[in-house]
Parts: C-alpha cells; structure tokens; sequence
C-alpha cells in the first residue's frame, strides 16, 4: 500500500503479501579474478587493429568502460576538441539511459579520432564502415581466442574491467573518482 510506483489498477487485486517472497534469491557467484600485470600486457599486445581490438583497447585505456556501451558510440558523440565520448548507460534500474560523459586520454582518444577519419558514418565501433555497430558478443569470443592462442588463464570481460579498477586503486584513484569513470552505481 505504501509502493506509489505501482500501477493503481492493482488495488482491484488486493494483494496484501509477495506470494514469492519465501523463496529463495538465487546466488549469483560473483568474479574474483583479477589479471597480473604480466596477463594483461600479454593481452594487450595480442590485440590488433580490427574494430573489435580497437574497441577492446579503447575500453582498456579509458579505465574498462562496460563493452555494450562503448560498442553503442555513434559518431555524434565524440568531441574531438575536448576528447570526451558521450556514452549512455543503462545498467540498473533506471527508464532512461543516464549519460555517462567519458574523457579520453592520448591513446584512446588517438583511436578514436582514426576511426572517424577513416568512417565517419553512425556507429563508431563497426565492421562495416559505421553502417552497423560490433555486436557485444564479439568482445567474448575475441577474448576467448587470444586466450586461446596465448595459452593464457580463461577470463572474460569483467575480470578485464575489475582488473583496470583494481590498478586504478593502486595508482591512488579513490573510490568516488572510480566509482564515476567506470559508471557505478550513480544515479
């Protein structure tokens, strides 16, 4: 009675308990791996210069921006006289996607500014010019071959991005600052 969010058409119901509320979340397991720096270097040099890997170090060397996100820039997000990446986020609860304003240091921004040279059509990170975005799975499966060819320790994408966040706690990033690069949890 007290959830103003809910839909008024459910009074009519009167529901007065969650009937599924005595069963059990299910767990979810939550990644601990985090990459040396040996493992990560190996990676990063493995990484070449199709769409994909330049999206990947993009991702990398702005601090392990979510992928989905990344791989949605379009082209009328970049601001190459300031070199930020306008990104939209809409992990969690929200209805809308909040912005999430990236500043881009020397590398990725250099990236960045090649790509859109080369195509400046919609979509930033694409195999086709710009026509049409990399689909995130792509990010998995290219991981998973330099795994693969590296004889490398299997990981995936979010022990990449916890791994950038743990380096930058190390460097003496505080946590808000993190916590504002990599879009967490800010409503």
């Amino acid at each position: 009675p007290f959830d103003a969010s809910l839909p008024s058409e459910f009074i009519s119901f009167q529901i007065s308990s969650n009937p599924v509320e005595p069963i059990p979340a299910i767990a979810v397991n939550a990644g601990q791996r985090v990459l040396t720096e040996d493992e990560l270097k190996t990676f990063i040099t493995a990484l070449g210069t199709t769409p994909i890997d330049l999206a990947i170090k993009v991702a990398l060397f702005s601090g392990g921006q979510r992928m989905a996100q990344l791989l949605r820039a379009e082209a009328i997000h970049w601001d190459p006289q300031n070199r930020t990446l306008l990104l939209y986020d809409g992990k969690g609860k929200r209805r809308n996607a909040r912005e999430h304003l990236l500043p881009l240091q020397e590398t990725a921004a250099g990236i960045v500014a090649g790509i859109m040279e080369r195509h400046p059509e919609k979509w930033i990170f694409s195999n086709d010019g710009g026509k049409t975005p990399i689909h995130g799975a792509n990010t998995g499966k290219r991981i998973s071959q330099i795994v693969a060819d590296k004889k490398m320790t299997d990981f995936d994408y979010r022990d990449i991005r916890r791994t950038c966040e743990t380096m930058l706690a190390g460097l003496g990033v505080g946590k808000d600052t993190r916590a504002q690069l990599l879009s967490h949890g800010i409503s």
